[in-house]
């Protein structure tokens, strides 16, 4: 049996479950407006986002052992593509969603509106 591909497999469907499930949660509960909602999936995702580099480079080191334990072709085309993509999230840091929080971290917060009052009519 392949245990080290399906360690590796499972590796990596819970790393991209781990990085795009609570970003997903989040944009839906942003558009809920509801607070207590919002509170909560943001801290799952508080939880659960230190362990993405974890989980994806346990599927890295999975499939490193099953290379050269199991006789797994590495050189595949779709695996080509995976590795690419693979280096470039690893490489550029960017995860779902974290364009647009990025943008505003550190920065001035915004003032909230004020209602101008109605003339009376």
């Amino acid at each position: 049996m392949r245990i080290f591909v399906f360690l590796h497999v499972l590796g990596m469907f819970t790393a991209v479950a781990t990085a795009y499930g609570p970003a997903f949660l989040m944009h839906r509960a942003a558009a809920t407006r509801h607070v207590p909602t919002i509170r909560g999936v943001f801290s799952m995702a508080k939880v659960t986002g230190p362990l993405i580099p974890v989980f994806f480079l346990s599927g890295f080191a999975f499939a490193l052992i099953a290379i050269f334990t199991e006789g797994f072709n590495p050189f595949r085309p779709w695996l080509l593509i995976a590795y690419v993509l693979f280096a470039i999230g690893l490489f550029t840091g960017r995860g779902p969603g974290q364009g647009r929080v990025r943008g505003r971290r550190g920065g001035a917060q915004r003032r909230p509106r004020r209602r101008r009052p109605r003339p009376p009519s």
